[in-house]
């Protein structure tokens, strides 16, 4: 799926007393994904996220004069989800997916000059939900749009992030 990533930052507080004077945290992103059905209405998805990265541009500290070079940082998601699909009624080959599990979020880490941490890096383990609207177009063949989101956590400084997407994919 290609579509548009979002990771709002701009809320998030960075640490040593830096600011930022813009932000860019929201662009093009994809998901790739494999499913299983254990049942008709049942399966799991094991999906990767590859959201756009984060630039902060400007890092200051207040009454500096000199700034931070731009800084563009990771923040991707790999998540394990439970998916129950239900069929709309009289719409022949549309169902609605919800989808609920697990997401290891993986971000990079902003340093200052001083290698001061501005914003910390690592590797979080988050809740992961969403929905798809799915068409079958032919023998397996089905067209999707999709919404997933991995829940944010103000402890790790860590933003909510949500992608919206549209694709394709066979079921075998």
């Amino acid at each position: 799926e290609f579509g548009h990533s979002m990771a709002n930052y701009k809320p998030i507080p960075l640490d040593a007393g830096y600011h930022a004077k813009d932000i860019k945290d929201s662009g093009t992103g994809y998901r790739v994904f494999f499913g299983y059905n254990v049942m008709k209405w049942l399966g799991a998805e094991v999906a990767v996220n590859y959201f756009y990265k984060p630039t902060f541009d400007g890092l200051h500290i207040n009454g500096s004069a000199k700034d931070l070079k731009q800084q563009k940082i990771l923040n991707n998601v790999i998540s394990l989800a439970a998916r129950v699909t239900v069929p709309v009624p009289n719409l022949p080959g549309v169902s609605v997916d919800a989808y609920g599990g697990v997401g290891y979020v993986a971000r990079g880490q902003i340093e200052d000059q001083s290698k001061q941490t501005v914003l910390p890096g690592g590797e979080y383990v988050r809740p992961v939900y969403g929905a798809t609207v799915d068409l079958n177009v032919y023998k397996g063949w089905n067209v999707q749009a999709s919404w997933r989101q991995a829940a944010g956590s103000k402890t790790d400084q860590l933003p909510t992030s949500n992608f919206f997407g549209a694709g394709f994919y066979y079921q075998f």
